[in-house]
């Protein structure tokens, strides 16, 4: 750890020592008045640096000329084995006279993926996404996910530098909570059935309320018209009555036809929104 930290320290002295005056070449080698510096340091030494498309040497680079303006640095790995290795890219804007000094961190692709998919991925208990995923952290960091799903267990996966960077996970079943799950299901179609019964006897009521309503009207109606037209007294008296009879069976008829009705939307929407 002391020979690490002695090493930084000598390359930062480097580049307090060079920056400067290579800062001043470069108005000389770019134009005096529009000239800017890039500085590129990295821990391994021996990455290639380009600026713009164009290589400019391979790390560490100290005080490149550049004018001023936008520019592209990309920091690629040495020694790249694998696509889950990608090169470090950045973009900055630099003023006459500055002195951009960058030391790029490397990050390292991890594809997550689990069966079954959708799992609920969590990094210090930030949720990440879910499966499957692609994160990327810093080459030199150790990352322990959480994947969570409900009716499996939690499962813990360490993400490391030197470890795999395609993790598949088989998540176990959590057979309690699927043998829950089949109980209420059964409950619920139980329910469902029994609601629909309700809905199917609740119409065949109305149904029938209906068709009596009509029909009792009607010989409701019949009898006061034969009441209207009869003479004899004591005859008329008998047909007022079944007129009244049968005029009060047809409201109690359609008054049961509109509860019935009632009733069946009642349970047909229950048995629906049971789903």
């Amino acid at each position: 750890m002391r020979n690490f930290s002695m090493a930084k320290f000598g390359s930062l002295l480097i580049v307090l020592f060079l920056s400067y005056p290579l800062n001043i070449l470069a108005q000389y080698v770019v134009g005096p008045g529009d000239t800017a510096s890039i500085t590129v340091v990295t821990e391994n030494l021996g990455s290639l640096v380009i600026i713009n498309d164009d290589s400019v040497g391979t790390t560490p680079i100290f005080a490149h000329p550049v004018k001023a303006g936008k520019h592209k640095v990309t920091v690629q790995r040495i020694n790249k084995q694998s696509w889950f290795a990608s090169d470090w890219t950045g973009t900055y804007d630099v003023e006459p006279g500055d002195s951009l000094v960058l030391h790029p961190a490397f990050r390292l692709t991890y594809h997550i993926q689990s069966k079954p998919y959708g799992a609920m991925v969590y990094n210090n208990e930030v949720f990440q996404g879910e499966t499957p995923l692609v994160l990327e952290y810093d080459e030199s960091e150790n990352n322990r996910l959480v994947l969570e799903k409900k009716g499996y267990f939690s499962q813990v996966v360490d993400c490391k530098p030197m470890g795999e960077h395609l993790i598949k996970v088989v998540l176990e079943a959590d057979d309690d909570y699927w043998i829950e799950q089949e109980i209420l299901q059964r409950k619920i179609k139980t329910k469902i059935s029994r609601r629909k019964k309700y809905t199917y006897l609740s119409t065949a009521l109305s149904l029938a309320s209906g068709v009596s309503a009509v029909w009792l009207k009607n010989r409701a109606d019949k009898y006061y018209e034969d009441y209207k037209s009869e003479i004899d007294p004591q005859k008329m008296d008998t047909l007022f009555d079944k007129a009244e009879q049968y005029d009060r069976l047809s409201t109690v008829a359609f008054g049961a036809l509109q509860v019935s009705f009632g009733f069946s939307l009642y349970f047909f929407v229950k048995s629906n929104s049971a789903h």
